[in-house]
């Protein structure tokens, strides 16, 4: 298994999957990657966000979570 960082492209929020860019892979981008879920948290990442994955096989892995990055700042509660 490897883990690596990359930046979500696409959802499919029905399939729960997204596709993310490698940057460490010359851009390549991933072939659907499944969400991790906590619990019932129906947690989607967003475009352009940066992710962390790990990969059980040449194409075949998971999205763990997100991170903070200078392109998408933390999301804040509306409270």
């Amino acid at each position: 298994m490897r883990l690596q960082v990359g930046e979500v492209t696409s959802v499919d929020s029905t399939q729960g999957t997204a596709r993310v860019k490698i940057e460490e892979q010359d851009g390549k981008v991933s072939a659907p990657l499944s969400i991790l879920r906590r619990g019932d948290d129906d947690w989607m990442p967003r475009i352009d966000e940066s992710v962390l994955c790990a990969f059980t096989k040449q194409s075949e892995g998971f999205i763990l979570g997100a991170f903070n990055s200078e392109g998408l700042p933390p999301q804040t509660d509306s409270e």
